[in-house]
């Protein structure tokens, strides 16, 4: 048997965020050899449920970064909780709540993001990091709220939490450098701590990254023979390259992920996860 692990953003879908037809067909085609094939991503399970919905796919998932394990049916197989009511924690949240940074609290009943009065600022601070003409800049803030407050719940006071026994993820985004390494600094080593992109840090339990879920997930599988691989493009894809025989990184990665990959496909946007696949099943019925 065969299991491919793939990341989302960068990586299987493409620019617009899409899942290609071309990585449908790869997909399915897998499948029907008889292999599996997971998501493993940063994003919450329920944002990536949603994308899969969208092209009729059907697959496990590994969300939040290694903090949460799916089967196909939905059902929760293996979860690693933060500690909520860390002193650590909770001064990372007192400087998001100082400066305003826009937090994202990820729990087993659904995901939470911090609203403040001064929404439009937080919003283009971030999308100012990547645009340079007007309209992008206003189309920019438009995809953050929608991917912020469209699939979140807001809440306008401070998360409570300590009462919230079943927080699996921390995020944090803002489009200021070094309010990010000011936020790494109050962490140190209480937690893990992953980017999947440069105006993010992701806060989990210490440990947890998509390697070890990727670890827990095949010692559970029941086959004789069981040959892994992984897709990604960022540096919370890097413990998932060596969680398996092969990493593949796409081409559209930053040049140390590349690097550090067992092999180089085609970018994202030329369906470079369903080249590989469709190669590896042509080798093997020859």
């Amino acid at each position: 048997m065969k299991i491919a692990f793939a990341d989302l953003d960068g990586t299987l879908l493409n620019d617009q965020k899409q899942i290609s037809n071309t990585t449908v067909r790869a997909i399915r085609r897998w499948q029907q050899a008889g292999n599996q094939f997971l998501i493993a991503s940063g994003r919450y399970y329920r944002d990536v449920q949603g994308l899969l919905n969208q092209v009729d796919l059907n697959l496990p998932i590994i969300a939040l970064n290694g903090a949460v394990t799916l089967d196909r049916a939905g059902e929760v197989i293996d979860a690693q909780r933060l500690q909520a009511d860390s002193v650590v924690l909770e001064q990372v949240q007192a400087f998001c709540e100082a400066h305003h940074l826009i937090y994202l609290v990820y729990c087993t009943d659904g995901s939470y993001v911090r609203q403040y009065p001064d929404l439009i600022n937080n919003l283009a601070e971030l999308a100012l990091a990547t645009t340079k003409s007007i309209s992008d800049t206003i189309h920019k803030m438009q995809f953050y709220f929608d991917q912020f407050y469209g699939k979140s719940t807001p809440v306008t006071v401070p998360f409570a939490l300590a009462r919230q026994p079943a927080v699996l993820k921390f995020e944090i985004f803002t489009g200021d450098p070094t309010a990010l390494d000011s936020c790494r600094e109050i962490v140190g080593d209480a937690f893990e701590v992953s980017y999947s992109s440069p105006r993010n840090l992701e806060l989990t339990a210490k440990g947890v990254n998509k390697g070890l879920a990727v670890q827990h997930y095949l010692a559970g599988v029941k086959s004789e023979s069981v040959t892994s691989y992984a897709f990604g493009n960022g540096q919370n894809d890097l413990s998932l390259f060596k969680a398996v025989d092969l990493g593949v990184a796409v081409a559209n990665a930053p040049a140390a992920i590349r690097k550090a990959a067992d092999k180089i496909t085609v970018t994202n946007n030329s369906a470079g996860v369903a080249a590989v696949l469709n190669a590896i099943l042509d080798d093997a019925e020859k």
